[in-house]
């Protein structure tokens, strides 16, 4: 009795695969033959779409039945025609309206399937008809997800500002209710408004959910303008963390002076994560007055903090960079010379020595006293190459000329100088000290104290 049904069940597997095989292979039959066919209608039309989209040629010539092989090449034509760098994109969306194209995606977004309306919602974004927002903004309210975030999308591209509240009240109810909708692209459709989109954000800053303060402030801080510095800067005082580390972010990206001070302030925030964005937003405005603060989050706890710090020394140059220096060298945390260690190397201090050695003039003591102690520095830093074979290069500058001098130092920066070059240079100094001249230079500028 079992072996029957046994026979049965195999039959009927084997038969249900063979039905799935079979229609697969029609299917991709069917495809390929549809593609073929709409190969030949694009190439049947290319000429006429070109000729009305330049603005000649008979329109009724193109009017077909909807979703027609015919219809379906002749919008692929004038949408490659409307992307066209050169194109009078005005006239293409005319040519969109009268062939009912516009028409026909407004009703497939009204009324048609899920996926009917949100390829609708895409299209009419493509053609850059701003008459068809009323109808994207009734798309944002869609149960399906991939409705929602093509309206958002298209509404974002079509740029008209009265849709600027609605999408902000979809992203609010978006975050309040934990929906599936993308956040991301209503945020990116709101940056898209910039500054039209800044008085709606306001707003937001006091609402009572730190979330949509949080997506405030993510999108105030692409936006550009004293309102949102001002906005931001409040935001420094939130009482969530992330609001605050979103705030000084933005704060960095924007880079205004007037941010700076606040910044300075908040640079003790009891969270690291705020401390980190804060540090690194100093460093993008670069005002002096921060890197004495900067430079004591080299001792911060946390080691991101301190990455931070020293990113933000190394982006500021000048005094700030010595600083950084004077760390490595001086400085009794070992974690805060790590840091430092890390951002020199980083920013490639050997390649600056070289070009600060090469441009000074080496006829003033205080100047060779400055390029040496640079010079200790690296030898300290990088350990592939010892301080008195530095300082002898050094010296060679001064008597043998620039020129191998530079060569040399450049091989150094690169980490590229072996033991034949070392060898020369120890042997070209060698000689010099055998005339005296090294001596008296030594005794003269006091490097015995600096070795």
């Amino acid at each position: 009795m079992t072996h029957p049904i046994l026979i049965i069940i195999i039959s009927f597997i084997l038969g249900l695969l063979s039905f799935i095989l079979l229609y697969a292979l029609l299917r991709r039959s069917y495809r390929k033959r549809r593609y073929r066919l709409l190969d030949v209608e694009r190439e049947r039309f290319a000429h006429l779409v070109a000729g009305l989209a330049s603005g000649s040629g008979d329109i009724d010539t193109l009017r077909k039945a909807e979703d027609s092989l015919e219809w379906i090449a002749i919008e692929e034509l004038l949408f490659k025609a409307f992307d066209d760098p050169g194109a009078n994109r005005e006239t293409v969306l005319n040519i969109f309206e009268d062939l009912g194209y516009v028409r026909h995606y407004i009703k497939n977004l009204r009324s048609g399937s899920r996926w009917e309306q949100a390829g609708a919602a895409e299209k009419l974004g493509r053609m850059g008809c701003r008459r068809v927002a009323p109808y994207l903004v009734k798309g944002l309210n869609s149960v399906h997800a991939d409705v929602c975030n093509t309206a958002v999308h298209s509404l974002g591209a079509l740029l008209d500002i009265k849709a600027i509240p609605h999408i902000m009240e979809r992203l609010v109810k978006a975050i309040e209710n934990s929906e599936e909708v993308s956040i991301r692209i209503m945020k990116s459709s709101l940056i898209g408004f910039g500054r039209p989109a800044v008085a709606h954000l306001l707003p937001e800053l006091a609402n009572p959910s730190w979330q949509v303060r949080a997506a405030a402030v993510d999108i105030l801080g692409e936006m550009d303008g004293p309102e949102a510095v001002r906005a931001l800067t409040g935001s420094l005082n939130d009482t969530e963390r992330d609001v605050r580390a979103k705030a000084a972010k933005g704060l960095g990206k924007l880079r205004d002076a007037s941010s700076s001070l606040p910044l300075i302030e908040h640079m003790d925030d009891p969270h690291w994560v705020v401390r980190r964005h804060v540090t690194r937003a100093s460093g993008q405005i670069r005002d002096p007055a921060a890197v004495e603060h900067v430079v004591k989050r080299l001792n911060d706890i946390n080691w991101q903090v301190r990455k931070a710090a020293a990113e933000a020394l190394g982006r500021f140059g000048g005094s700030a960079f010595l600083s950084l220096l004077d760390v490595y060298l001086n400085g009794l945390d070992k974690y805060s010379k790590e840091q430092a260690s890390d951002e020199i190397a980083r920013a490639g201090l050997l390649g600056a020595l070289a070009g600060a050695v090469l441009t000074k003039d080496m006829t003033k003591p205080d100047d060779i006293a400055t390029i040496f102690n640079r010079a200790r520095t690296c030898c300290k830093a990088y350990r592939n190459i010892s301080q008195e074979v530095f300082f002898e290069m050094l010296l060679l500058l001064s008597k043998a000329g620039r020129e191998k001098f530079g060569g040399a130092l450049t091989h150094l920066a690169a980490g590229e100088l072996d033991a034949t070059e070392i060898e020369e240079v120890i042997d070209a100094v060698e000689r010099l000290v055998e005339s005296g001249d090294i001596l008296q230079d030594i005794e003269k500028y006091g490097y015995r104290e600096l070795i």
